[in-house]
């Protein structure tokens, strides 16, 4: 009974383990992008406009997209 309780807890701590690093890997991409347009460049202008906000944008969901697509072909989600 020892073992399969073992055996179980090891299951859900791999469950768990395998959400944390999915969830992990698409936010760091989004986090450096997000991370770059918020940096204060003063001397370029484009990343002051309405229009640098919109490809911020248009870069977090891309890449968060892509990654998630990325792990649904490896059966990994």
């Amino acid at each position: 009974a020892f073992d399969i309780y073992v055996s179980q807890v090891a299951h859900r701590t791999n469950a768990l383990i395998k959400a944390l690093t999915i969830i992990s890997t698409v936010i760091l991409p989004a986090a450096l992008i997000v991370a770059f347009f918020s940096t204060g460049f003063t001397g370029i202008k484009l990343l002051q406009s309405p229009l640098a906000f919109l490809v911020m944008v248009v870069l977090v969901l891309v890449t968060s997209a892509s990654t998630l697509l990325v792990f649904r072909r490896r059966k990994l989600i």
